[in-house]
Parts: C-alpha cells; sequence; structure tokens
C-alpha cells in the first residue's frame, strides 16, 4: 500500500491480544496482495488486464469496487477510480519510493471514463474495454473498515486502524473513552490542525503535497482531476470524518478535486479543506467533533 500500518487493540480481560494483532496483520497482508496493482499476480492487475471480460476474484474485491462505485456515484465523479491511465501517463507506474527516485517521462493526459459500465457479481468483476482500475486511497480505507470490523467482533473493547496516517477507529481507546486524532498540515510548515475526538468513524486526509514526483521537467502529484487527467490544482488538502473509512477516503479526495466541502456536507460528515492559498475552511459540523 506504500504506506506504514499501526493497529492499536484495546482487549477485554479474558482477551489473547496476540491473536488479535495477528489476525489483523493477516488481513492486511491478504489484501494488499489482492489490491495493490504494483503486484502483477493482484486481483486489481487480473481485472486490469482483462478489461472487457468477467474475472471471478473473492468478496473482498467485489466489496471494494461496489463501493468505489458508490463513492463515484456520491462524488458526481470528483473522486474517480478509472484515473490509472492519466497517473501511468505521467510516470506512476511503480510504488511511490521507486516513482521518486528519478525524474519520469510525461505522456499525453487522459481523462478518466468513469464506472457507468462496470459490472459487478458476488464473486466477478468486469471492467469495460479501456478502463482500467485503481483502488488509491479507497483501499486504504476499506483496509481499515474491513480489520476494525473482524477485531472488534472478536470482542475487543476497541480498535485502531492506520493506513498511511488515516484512521479508523470503534469503541473505547487505551484511555478508556474514545480516540483522539491528529490532523496535520499538508504543508508541514504549521503545528497540526486539530485534533478530533471519535467512538465511531473515520478521519482520512488528502493532500497534494505528499506524493510528489517529477514528470516532464515539472513537479507533480497523484490527485488527479478526472474532467483533466492532470494533477488538480484547486486545493492543497482535506480531512473528512466519516462513518467508514472507505467514504472518507473519497470524500476528502473529492474535496481536493473540487475545492468544495459540498459532498461532505450532503451526507452528513465534518471535514477541514485547506484551500490553494493556505486558508483553513472547517464545514459546519466539524466543531462537534474538535478538542
Amino acid at each position: 500500500m506504500g504506506s506504514t500500518v499501526a493497529v492499536t487493540i484495546v482487549p477485554n480481560g479474558t482477551m489473547a491480544v496476540r491473536d488479535l494483532h495477528a489476525h489483523a496483520q493477516d488481513r492486511i497482508a491478504v489484501l494488499e496482495q489482492r489490491w495493490s496493482r504494483f503486484i502483477p499476480s493482484s486481483e486489481i492487475c487480473g481485472i486490469n488486464a482483462a478489461a472487457g471480460e468477467w474475472v471471478s476474484v473473492s468478496r473482498d474485491t467485489t466489496r471494494l469496487v461496489r463501493r468505489a462505485i458508490d463513492a463515484w456515484e456520491l462524488t458526481d465523479g470528483a473522486f474517480d477510480p478509472t484515473i490509472l491511465p492519466a497517473l501511468v501517463a505521467l510516470g506512476y507506474t511503480e510504488s511511490i519510493e521507486i516513482v521518486r527516485a528519478a525524474p519520469r517521462d510525461c505522456g499525453r493526459p487522459a481523462s478518466a471514463p468513469g464506472c457507468g459500465d462496470i459490472e459487478v457479481s458476488d464473486d466477478r468483476v468486469r471492467l469495460p474495454p479501456g478502463v482500467q482500475f485503481d483502488p488509491g486511497g479507497i483501499g486504504k480505507g476499506m483496509t481499515g473498515d474491513i480489520v476494525v470490523e473482524e477485531v472488534s467482533s472478536r470482542g475487543a473493547e476497541g480498535v485502531c486502524v492506520e493506513v498511511g496516517g488515516d484512521v479508523r477507529v470503534v469503541g473505547d481507546g487505551p484511555e478508556g473513552r474514545g480516540w483522539v486524532v491528529r490532523i496535520a498540515d499538508p504543508d508541514r510548515s504549521r503545528p497540526d490542525l486539530a485534533r478530533v475526538w471519535l467512538t465511531d468513524g473515520a478521519v482520512a486526509s488528502s493532500s497534494t503535497k505528499e506524493r510528489r514526483w517529477v514528470a516532464g521537467n515539472q513537479e507533480v502529484h497523484h490527485l488527479i482531476d478526472p474532467a483533466t487527467g492532470l494533477p488538480t490544482a484547486v486545493a492543497r488538502g482535506a480531512s473528512v470524518l466519516a462513518s467508514d473509512g472507505w467514504l472518507a477516503e473519497a470524500l476528502s479526495t473529492a474535496a481536493c478535486v473540487t475545492g468544495s466541502l459540498a459532498d461532505v456536507e450532503r451526507v452528513g460528515g465534518a471535514a477541514l479543506l485547506v484551500t490553494g492559498d493556505a486558508t483553513v475552511v472547517r464545514s459546519a459540523q466539524f466543531g462537534r467533533y474538535e478538542i
């Protein structure tokens, strides 16, 4: 996933925490093997290679693709998992550490075709010819959702899964009352922009300042405007609080693409947006969680 992962579990008095951590670790490893576009044997690479044909996949993957389509519809296409050709045109063809190591060639911008004709059944996915799927951030969010769901169902008092700085929590933290999550400044030039308190939900941040590399003699980043196939220049970053990790990830990406918190507010979420001139904007609901 190109990220560090941290899992914190608050057990009940009789629970073997080591077994729960082992389950979490195993599930994260399996999900990466299924969803990474940089692992040729992954299910995502399989459906991309067979665009136009039905491909048998795990229930994890059909769940991921369905949620990605939901997010595309919810944001009117501002979040779009079919931007993979645009990322490839910018040279993002390998994990970010490799891409950053040397300047990349820059191809022709490619607008995203969208998810309208993607088909999903219980155990199969079919991409239309010419469509390529990239889980991107929504895969990280869904990983948090799945691990939190499964570990908490085994009796944990509280669980926190952090994937690359994006957080999914449930229940009580180590101090016995929810979880405190810090929201960093995208530019890293100021202290944390906020701290928020959650007992069940997710916080995801998207930034135009993090995954950057040089392509075609200019610095680019991974947040793509689906309409143009080019890196968006509207906002510096956004952090979204939502009920689920996949939803928070999609909404934070959409906010960066549009420069608006309208999608977040429409679904009852909360968010903080850092505009292009570094102004910090809070949604109407953000104050309910800020501490």
